[in-house]
């Protein structure tokens, strides 16, 4: 049961107990509510004795409010419990699952978030993660509970006359037949809908990330149109799955009201033929009324396991990917070398083929070549932002793939085109290379960066908030603020991945000199279009369609007169003609 529970719902193994308990107090709990029936009954039978048949036996008012009384305490005793193992347990266990799954996404490789993005993520960590939330305390208690204390009650009914027993829970049977037969077109009608809610949540996060392009080409009137179409959508399918949740409870109220008329039918017939005294048979109609109760109550439930399925089984993609684990090893030589490495992104031919390459620590090697000719996929690869399908690639010896990226990426400090920042302090930000570092050691890193003098100028220095993603910063002040974040981790190979691509020429220059002191004595992958910027690295190593064409210093490359030959001159006489234009 345990096993079953934990692979349905998604559960841990003491979730799986909590909720199994929290099944037996709802089962204890129907029953407990169906008391206050049975004394009814009882008290229907003395009743009927005494005043109908005229019976000389007497009753006491007495004994029937006491145990009134003491129901009703059992009854708020076993639902405090209840609640209790329902609801308590069951925020610890959503509050495990957005833990494990926000871990479990730390450690993917990132060819997943290739495929999915940041509107969705979010969407399955907080949307999903609360419909379930939704059924451990809502419906699976009560439906297991229900289901539990209406099979007691059938086994008890089915000693005392099976012939009653079929009458009363034949209902229940073709409810369940019901249920198994439209589940799977209720299942697509909500995958459907689920879909369509995604597809408006990428509408939303799309049209905010592009407010200022939207604004500038003037293009809300089709933003906006594009976006109610998308809403039109997501009303129709989630009109339609609620429609179709609704076509089911009706005809399931209907087939439970038959039940009570045909166990009033057999009842009828029990006493016509003497079967049965006047006194069983009028307690035994008004239980043919009541007995459904449980029932009708959890049939939400039953709706809501079924809309449940899809949160659980796109967690549970996530969970089936293999992270992306390793060993702990302690490296000491940064000597990072690339052995007959072939790699493909999913679904796609090799962006890299056959890759033989050494990068020596204590040097600057510069990947070059022609857009798409996989210098980016090559850098990443060397931090392991993927694993390569054939081939291996190993830092100081270690197979990269068998060590753990968390430990692995302490060894690198990265710079890319497009810097991330977050929305706090520009000390905080800088702070991200070593969460330890003081303040003064912050501002160290900075004026090696140099970052110092235009903070200084902010109206609150370096508890200036940076805005989301920086966008109070330009483009050279990000930069130089990434730049400081490395110099503070103090990494030993470093990773530029076409870092002063969009700089004007004053920003590049002090973007170059901060990058001469982050540099020193480091591993140095830089990945640059502008070769001007690479004419002094230790090695060039020369891409095109995934292959290396050639590699050596910019004099060799030059001599050679290869694709670098061709592509300096390019870019030269580029650079000339537009010199002579603007003069």
């Amino acid at each position: 049961m345990l096993k079953f529970l934990q692979e349905k719902f998604l559960l841990s193994e003491q979730g799986a107990r909590n909720i199994f308990k929290a099944n037996l107090w709802s089962a204890l709990l129907d029953f407990i509510r169906i008391l206050p029936y049975g004394l009814a009954t009882f008290f229907i039978m003395e009743s009927v004795k005494v005043f109908l048949l005229k019976s000389q036996e007497s009753y006491s008012l007495r004994i029937y409010l006491v145990a009134t009384a003491v129901i009703c305490l059992l009854q708020y005793i076993i639902h405090r419990r209840q609640y209790n193992a329902a609801f308590y347990n069951t925020y610890r266990e959503s509050t495990r699952i957005r833990v494990d799954i926000a871990e479990r996404i730390r450690k993917l490789p990132l060819s997943f978030f290739e495929k999915k993005d940041i509107s969705d993520l979010t969407a399955t960590i907080l949307g999903d993660v609360a419909v379930i939330e939704e059924a451990y305390s809502h419906s699976i208690p009560q439906f297991f509970g229900a289901f539990i204390s209406v099979s007691v009650i059938f086994s008890g009914y089915l000693i005392f006359s099976p012939k009653l027993a079929f009458a009363m829970y034949w209902p229940v049977l073709a409810v369940a037949i019901l249920i198994v037969f439209l589940k799977g077109k209720l299942s697509r009608n909500e995958w459907r809908h689920s879909n369509q809610k995604r597809m408006v949540a990428d509408k939303i996060q799309e049209g905010l990330d592009n407010i200022l392009d939207i604004k500038a080409y003037k293009t809300k009137d089709i933003t906006r149109s594009d976006f109610r179409e998308e809403l039109a959508k997501e009303f129709e399918a989630h009109t339609k799955s609620e429609a179709g949740m609704a076509a089911v409870l009706a005809p399931m109220n209907s087939i439970l009201t038959l039940g009570s008329l045909t166990s009033t039918y057999v009842l009828m017939q029990a006493y016509q033929k003497g079967t049965i005294s006047l006194t069983i048979f009028l307690p035994l109609v008004v239980i043919a009324f009541v007995i459904y109760e449980p029932i009708r109550a959890v049939m939400p439930s039953t709706m809501q396991l079924i809309m449940m399925e899809v949160p659980v089984a796109r967690m549970k993609e996530i969970i089936s990917i293999p992270s992306m684990d390793g060993e702990k090893d302690n490296i000491e030589n940064f000597d990072i070398n690339f052995a007959n490495v072939s790699f493909a992104y999913e679904g796609s031919a090799y962006v890299l083929k056959g890759i033989n390459l050494t990068i020596k620590q204590g040097e600057v090697t510069a990947l070059v070549g022609p857009s798409g000719s996989g210098k980016s996929s090559l850098a990443k690869l060397a931090i392991r932002f993927w694993d390569p399908q054939i081939g291996k690639v190993t830092l100081g010896g270690h197979d990269i793939s068998q060590v753990d990226p968390e430990h692995l990426y302490k060894y690198y400090s990265m710079v890319f085109q497009n810097v991330l920042l977050f929305n706090n302090t520009i000390m905080e930000n800088v702070r991200i290379g070593n969460p330890d570092a003081s303040d003064q050691e912050v501002v160290d890193a900075c004026k090696a960066a140099m970052a110092h003098d235009f903070i200084s100028r902010l109206p609150q220095g370096y508890n200036t908030m940076v805005g989301e993603d920086g966008r109070l910063l330009s483009g050279g002040e990000r930069q130089r603020i990434s730049i400081a974040r490395a110099i503070l981790k103090n990494a030993p190979i470093i990773i530029l991945d076409e870092a002063s691509a969009s700089m004007d020429a004053e920003n590049e220059a002090r973007f170059q000199e901060a990058l001469s002191n982050l540099i020193k004595d480091k591993t140095v992958i830089t990945i640059a279009h502008r070769l001007r910027t690479v004419a002094d690295a230790d090695k060039i190593v020369v891409l095109e369609q995934g292959r290396i064409v050639e590699e050596g210093n910019f004099a060799s490359l030059m001599e050679r007169e290869g694709l670098f030959h061709r592509l300096w001159d390019k870019q030269t006489s580029t650079t000339i003609a537009g010199a002579v234009g603007s003069a």
